[in-house]
């Protein structure tokens, strides 16, 4: 999900070009954070972003 341009097989008529999760990534790893994806089949995914504090 975290690849450019990838989209699940299951959104049906959900409109998008599968970017979002990807640039998301790209300043998390930037700004030195920390992306975790928990998925479950038929219940849903989770996304938690953590970002360092700024000192």
């Amino acid at each position: 999900l975290f690849n450019s341009f990838s989209r699940g097989s299951n959104i049906g008529s959900i409109g998008g070009i599968g970017l979002g999760l990807s640039i998301v990534k790209s300043y998390v790893e930037h700004h030195q954070g920390e992306i975790v994806m928990e998925s479950e089949i038929g219940v849903g995914t989770r996304i938690k972003v953590s970002l360092p504090l700024l000192r």
